[in-house]
């Protein structure tokens, strides 16, 4: 799938930019986990790697504040590969959804805003609220556990 960002190894560390684009969160063991979507991601200087990425809403994410779409992100992160797909019994799914290897970034160290001019409001400080503003951005409740 993202043959350019594999082909850059796991080997060292590279800076990445991408444009923030929304928050959402997934589900794991019956918890919700915050995450963000950065499109257009690109290495610098200017090589194009994939349309968009998916990442946890770590705690360098979280101090850049409440982004908004449109924001420019910078990052350090190391390149991984992993198995996506369906991996539960349910046949027709698992023919859906085959299993395949796929590269993803991981690890993001020093993030930042691209324009350090901005200033964002600062996200909410409990997990509860934090999912709250995301289901109430993305019109999204039903996977909360709540």
């Amino acid at each position: 799938m993202r043959q350019q960002l594999g082909a850059l190894g796991a080997a060292e560390r590279h800076q990445f930019v991408g444009t923030f684009k929304r928050y959402g969160f997934k589900t794991d063991y019956g918890h919700a986990k915050p995450t963000l979507l950065l499109v257009d991601v690109t290495l610098l200087p200017d090589q194009w790697l994939t349309d968009h990425a998916w990442f946890n809403l770590t705690k360098g994410f979280a101090t850049l504040g409440q982004l908004q779409s449109g924001d420019q992100v910078q990052f350090n992160g190391r390149v991984a590969r992993y198995q996506k797909g369906y991996r539960g019994h349910n046949f027709e799914r698992r023919q859906a959804a085959p299993l395949r290897w796929d590269y993803k970034i991981e690890r993001p160290t020093k993030v930042q805003l691209v324009d350090a001019t901005l200033q964002r409001p600062p996200l909410p400080t409990t997990q509860f609220e934090l999912l709250q503003m995301i289901a109430q951005a993305t019109e999204t409740t039903r996977y909360l556990p709540w």
